[in-house]
């Protein structure tokens, strides 16, 4: 699932309380379909199991399946209609482009509904 998280001023924010640089993420969303979002954030790295990242250089990882993107509290999943590629640049940037994301059914079997494509960016700043 994609999320970003802070807020403006965090996003000026270049110290933390010990002085070291903080390591910053920059979202680039751009989803079309039957829900449309587009736009940028810029929020603090999340922890890597509650230990601080320190530079771009480290790997980013995350678990979940399947997944996904939240949309006006709607969630679009992968599913077998889908196409989807992620790529990374081994500095904390990648990209994840895809089509063909819908919605599950209530009772969790996939979903044949709204669609959602586009494209997820991002990258990392020291």
């Amino acid at each position: 699932m994609i999320a970003a998280c802070g807020t403006e001023s965090d996003a000026g924010s270049t110290e933390d309380t010990g002085g070291s640089p903080q390591v910053h993420t920059v979202v680039n969303v751009d989803i079309t379909g039957d829900a449309a979002v587009k736009g940028s954030s810029k929020a603090p790295m999340p922890t890597n199991n509650g230990v601080d990242y320190r530079s771009c250089d480290q790997t980013l990882t995350d678990t979940g399946s399947p997944p996904g993107v939240s949309v006006g509290g709607t969630l679009y999943y992968t599913q077998s209609g889908t196409t989807s590629t992620v790529t990374t640049d081994g500095k904390g940037g990648g990209s994840w482009v895809f089509t063909g994301l819908s919605v599950k059914n209530p009772d969790g079997t996939e979903g044949g509904g709204p669609e959602v494509s586009g494209s997820v960016t991002w990258t990392c700043e020291d």
